[in-house]
């Protein structure tokens, strides 16, 4: 479903890509576990595609959720939760929430 998912994106279809996205993380997180890196990738694309959907605040609740687990899950220094952390921090900043950025 994840690279479904992704198909979606890349071809503009970002409402469908964000519907099957919330179906991924849900099997994900009942199928592997809300932590498993499968699951957090899940998170993260759907962060993405709100992201691009300018639903700022619905992409930084996702980036805040898979970065709380990435940072316990992964550490800091990995290469994925860099990645959040900076998608979150653009967000943060296209919501004008720089003091949180």
């Amino acid at each position: 479903m994840q690279l479904l998912t992704m198909i979606y994106a890349d071809n503009g279809k970002y409402t469908e890509a964000v519907e099957l996205g919330k179906a991924t993380i849900e099997a994900g997180k009942e199928i592997l576990g809300p932590d498993h890196p499968d699951t957090l990738i899940s998170i993260h694309n759907l962060g993405v595609a709100y992201d691009i959907l300018k639903k700022y605040a619905e992409a930084e609740a996702c980036y805040q959720e898979v970065l709380e687990r990435q940072v316990r899950v992964l550490e800091h220094e990995h290469p994925y939760t860099m990645k959040t952390m900076h998608r979150l921090i653009r967000v943060l900043r296209e919501q004008n929430k720089l003091e949180e950025a």
